[in-house]
C-alpha cells in the first residue's frame, strides 16, 4: 500500500502537466505567449489627447469646503431618550353606538375562560 501512493500521485501529476506541455509551441512568438493573439498597432486620428482633455479641468470645483470645527458633544452621538409623561395622555376617541358603527354593529361579549359554556 505504501508503494501505491507515490505511483498514484505521480500519475495525477503527469495527468495535470501533460496538457500544458501539449499546448506549448516550439517556435512561439514572444508577443503571443501571454494572450495568444498578436497585438495590433492602433493608429487613429480620433484618439483623445490626454493633455487636451485635462486642460480645462478645475479641481477646486470638486473639493468640498471643510466644515467649521466644533466641540465634541455626546448629544450628537446618542439619541434623545424620554421616559414619557405622567400621567400618560389618553387619546381622545369618540365612541360610536351600535347603530352608528358600521364595522362592529353588535357589541363584543366577553368570554370567561375559566367557566366555558356548557354544550
Amino acid at each position: 500500500m505504501r508503494k501505491l501512493w507515490p505511483l498514484i500521485s505521480g500519475v495525477i501529476v503527469l495527468g495535470i502537466c501533460l496538457p500544458v506541455l501539449a499546448q506549448s509551441r516550439q517556435n512561439a512568438d514572444p508577443a503571443t505567449m501571454i494572450t495568444g493573439a498578436k497585438p495590433i498597432n492602433i493608429q487613429s486620428n480620433n484618439l483623445v489627447h490626454p493633455g487636451k482633455a485635462m486642460k480645462d479641468y478645475k479641481l477646486n470645483n470638486n473639493l468640498r469646503t471643510p466644515a467649521q470645527p466644533s466641540v465634541f458633544n455626546l448629544k450628537n452621538v446618542f439619541p434623545k431618550i424620554s421616559l414619557g409623561t405622567w400621567p400618560p395622555r389618553v387619546p381622545n376617541v369618540s365612541i360610536l353606538g351600535a347603530k352608528n358603527n358600521p364595522y362592529q354593529p353588535n357589541p363584543p361579549r366577553g368570554v370567561n375562560l375559566f367557566n366555558p359554556p356548557s354544550k
